[in-house]
């Protein structure tokens, strides 16, 4: 039986990670969470700012 390595997924922009990895363990009881993986230059989208007209009701543009 051989063992190959499973691909590792960047978990901030979905391709598969060569090389270095940043790795996060997140906290869970059970340990069913599986460990999460970054490339070290991604970072999480940015949202798109929307300037909001502070005099229309309920902030509408």
């Amino acid at each position: 039986m051989t063992t190959q390595s499973v691909p590792r997924y960047c978990r901030h922009c979905d391709l598969i990670i060569e090389g270095e990895a940043e790795e996060f363990i997140p906290d869970s009881a059970s340990g069913a969470r599986p460990t999460e993986y970054y490339h070290p230059t991604c970072g999480p989208a940015q949202t798109p700012h929307n300037h909001r007209n502070p005099y229309a009701p309920y902030g509408k543009r």
